[in-house]
C-alpha cells in the first residue's frame, strides 16, 4: 500500500518525484526519488524476486545517484538493517539511525 501511495504521488507531482524503472519484460525493478532542498531521497527500491542478484537494483541505485549528482545534491535513504551492507557496497555510509513511531 505504501509503495503504491508513493508511486501515485510521483505520477501526480513529477516536479519533486521521479520513478526509475528497469525492465525489458515489464517492470522488473523500480525505485522512487524525491527531491527537496538539494537532497534526493531514494525510496522503495524493489526488484522482482525472481530477478534478484542480477544487478537490476545496483543499476537503479547508480542511476539515482547520477541524477542526484547532476542536481548538485546528495543522496540519502533509509533501509531495513538487513540491506545496510548492500548499500554500503554501493558507496553509501551510515550517518544516523531512524526511529519509527506509530500512533496508538
Amino acid at each position: 500500500r505504501k509503495i503504491s501511495q508513493i508511486t501515485a504521488a510521483a505520477v501526480k507531482d513529477p516536479r519533486n518525484h521521479s520513478l526509475i524503472i528497469e525492465g525489458s519484460d515489464g517492470i522488473e525493478a523500480i525505485a522512487t526519488l524525491f527531491f527537496d532542498s538539494g537532497t534526493a531521497g531514494l525510496y522503495n527500491v524493489c526488484v522482482r524476486r525472481s530477478l534478484r542478484g542480477l544487478g537490476l537494483g545496483t543499476r537503479i541505485v547508480a542511476h539515482a545517484c547520477r541524477i542526484a549528482k547532476g542536481l548538485g545534491g546528495r543522496m540519502v535513504l533509509q533501509c531495513d538493517p538487513t540491506l545496510t551492507s548492500w548499500y554500503e557496497s554501493l558507496g553509501f555510509a551510515e550517518v544516523g539511525e531512524s526511529v519509527t513511531l506509530a500512533a496508538r
